[in-house]
């Protein structure tokens, strides 16, 4: 894992986002190619060299690939979230509570950061936004003390300060997100507090439209052996190294 941590500025840098699901005896990626690289030749290109050297290692054995393709977000969007009657697409099964901590350039490139990750007992997720790309999060935000710190470190201040001058009305608010403890949520209305906050609150305001996942009825969907669409993983055997 070290080795590919390494490789996601890269990877970044180019505009690509990607969630890697790591588990004790295999790891799964459904990395997104936008725009020009939205084809198979350049993603080939792009993320060969790196699995090549990863099935390389000692324990590793050959890496399966498989292209999906949607001409737009949309697309992509009613395909593997939407809700939908049709059994074989899978629908929005809600939010995991999981501990997340936002990592940097500089943690990506730490030698700890394998280590510290061993402690979670040999299964996480890394989700990697490129840029223009925007990811929420759902977990419970009350069992996250000091959430300012947790996602932006020292550089809450500066962003709380560029938030008020930009949007002052809070017209777009999340939570946990930047000023968030400038409104509330009252009756299932978004309402600013009577006095502006000095200073971020211990906890991140609750939000009234969290919808948790059945972990009992949807594991499978969410940490088995399904792909993104819903559909099982490939065999051991098939879909070997690069498709076209």
């Amino acid at each position: 894992m070290a080795y590919l941590f390494s490789e996601l500025r890269d990877l970044h840098s180019k505009g690509i986002s990607a969630y890697f699901f790591v588990f004790a005896d295999n790891i799964r990626c459904h990395a997104i190619h936008r725009d020009h690289l939205a084809n198979a030749t350049d993603a080939n290109e792009i993320r060969g060299p790196i699995l090549t050297k990863m099935q390389s290692f000692e324990g590793m054995t050959s890496f399966q690939s498989k292209h999906y393709h949607y001409s737009n977000f949309k697309d992509f969007y009613d395909t593997t979230s939407r809700p939908s009657n049709d059994p074989p697409i899978p629908t929005n099964h809600g939010n995991v509570p999981f501990d997340s901590r936002l990592l940097g350039p500089d943690h990506l490139r730490s030698p700890d950061l394998t280590s510290a990750l061993s402690g979670t007992g040999g299964s996480y997720g890394v989700l990697m936004t490129g840029p223009g790309m925007v990811v929420g999060d759902g977990k419970d935000t009350s069992a996250n003390p000091d959430w300012s710190k947790s996602f932006w470190g020292d550089n809450y201040p500066r962003l709380s300060t560029i938030k008020e001058e930009i949007d002052p009305d809070m017209v777009f608010w999340v939570s946990p997100g930047i000023n968030a403890n400038y409104v509330e949520v009252v009756d299932g209305r978004v309402c600013r507090v009577q006095s502006t906050p000095q200073e971020p609150s211990k906890h991140a305001p609750g939000m009234d439209r969290v919808v948790e996942a059945d972990l009992e009825n949807d594991t499978v969907f969410l940490f088995g052996n399904q792909e993104l669409t819903g559909i099982q993983l490939p065999a051991p055997g098939d879909l070997v190294g690069l498709q076209p």
